[in-house]
């Protein structure tokens, strides 16, 4: 009998195949092979039964390309009510390697703050929980503006929850008591380069001495701990060895407060180099492996939907900006389904004066399709549908396919290697 060539599962010990669970993401889909054949990993004829209870392969019969898109475009249908809202596009500081040089700088209007409310008030039902998200630049420079949509919202009814994206420098008591009386849950995701007066040389604060950068970021870090805030404490790093340098520096220096709080993860700079061999993609996944949770979304030449849900069976959500429930406003009030495209007025979908524009490219790129022939039979569809749209604008659409594509097979077969030993066991 004829299977699908692989089709790798979230959770390949659960019995339920792939294609009829709608929870999980099917993988690849492209030849009609022979499951006894070597390109099914050498496999033993018990490894090959094994493979076909838990949906690694599957009938050639079965579309897979429908079920998978049905079940997406179910899911951003179904999405939970979010909005990502910038109150300002400037910063205060003046990091080296930040994607947004060269923005044009402003803050929200009071005219904008108003529409905005407005938007919301017409978008979103009071009868589900509203996520607002707030971004920049950095959004506390424009503290204002997040008070007044904050009570202005709340006061409509609405249950609300937020992440603050910040850098730390400008968290104060006010902006505590703002989250604790008007949001049952909220975070501040944080950025961390390094320690010490090396922290104050890689943010290059205009309004901070450097030498006073680490120390005030760290009061405010604990500011946000002890009034039972979450923090997710992103370490940015170039030198790995560095990273866990900082690491266990932040393990020891909040100590006193419960791991439940302070949620820490390393985050590689930027790299632009394509050459990543399977060798080295899988050095990041024994890092992962040895219990380091490495987020690489922000490379554009290593897929981490790819590492996450193959090499650590983790499910991935869809892209953000792909639920319909969900956009995105920047400082003067023009609306984006992404928030990496706001500097780019050809991605807005309409603004807050105005309304939505259901029409525009930056509205109808993020619907889930199948975008050409070459894409329809393409193994990394699944991958395709769900990735990071935005680094194929910023770096190119060749970004994740090429080296993907180099070393998916290699990453698989060691995934099922690995279960089968386990299995044996």
């Amino acid at each position: 009998m004829k299977y699908s060539k692989y089709n790798i599962k979230t959770n390949l010990s659960d019995s339920t195949p792939i294609i009829y669970n709608t929870c999980s993401r099917t993988y690849v889909l492209q030849s009609e092979i022979d499951v006894d054949s070597e390109s099914i990993c050498l496999m033993r004829e018990t490894s090959k039964n094994v493979c076909i209870q838990n949906g690694i392969i599957v009938n050639i019969e079965c579309d897979e390309q429908s079920i998978l898109l049905s079940s997406l475009q179910s899911e951003v249908r179904n999405g939970s009510q979010s909005i990502t809202i910038l109150p300002t596009t400037n910063c205060n500081a003046r990091c080296w390697y930040c994607y947004e040089k060269g923005i044009e700088h402003f803050d929200m209007s009071q005219d904008t703050i108003d529409h905005t409310i407005q938007f919301i008030k017409d978008r979103y039902s009071t009868t589900q929980e509203l996520s607002i998200n707030w971004f920049g630049g950095e959004p506390l420079i424009h503290f204002d503006a997040i008070k007044q949509i904050t009570l202005a919202i709340k006061t409509l009814g609405y249950t609300l929850s937020t992440c603050i994206t910040t850098n730390g420098s400008l968290i104060g008591t006010d902006l505590i008591t703002l989250l604790k009386d008007n949001y049952y849950n909220a975070s501040m995701s944080i950025t961390i380069d390094d320690i010490g007066n090396d922290y104050g040389k890689v943010k290059s604060f205009v309004n901070i001495p450097c030498e006073l950068a680490y120390e005030n970021l760290i009061s405010n870090i604990k500011l946000v701990l002890s009034a039972g805030i979450r923090v997710l404490l992103r370490i940015n790093y170039k030198n790995f060895e560095n990273a866990k340098k900082i690491y266990s520096h932040l393990e020891t220096l909040f100590s006193e407060f419960p791991k439940s709080l302070l949620y820490v993860y390393y985050a590689p700079i930027w790299n632009k180099n394509k050459g990543h061999t399977l060798d080295e993609t899988m050095k990041f996944i024994d890092l992962m492996r040895c219990g380091h949770d490495i987020n690489i979304l922000a490379n554009p030449y290593i897929d981490n939907v790819f590492l996450h849900h193959v090499a650590n069976e983790k499910k991935i959500s869809y892209c953000t900006a792909m639920n319909v429930n969900h956009f995105v406003i920047n400082a003067d009030g023009s609306i984006y389904r992404c928030h990496c495209l706001v500097s780019d007025k050809k991605y807005s979908c309409g603004n807050v004066y105005d309304g939505l524009d259901t029409s525009a490219l930056g509205y109808t790129m993020f619907i889930p399709h199948v975008k050409d022939d070459k894409c329809d039979k393409c193994t990394l569809l699944p991958i395709c549908l769900t990735k990071c749209k935005a680094r194929d604008i910023i770096f190119g659409n060749d970004t994740i396919c090429d080296n993907t594509k180099n070393i998916a097979d290699a990453v698989i077969k060691l995934k099922i290697e690995q279960k089968e030993k386990r299995r044996c066991r």
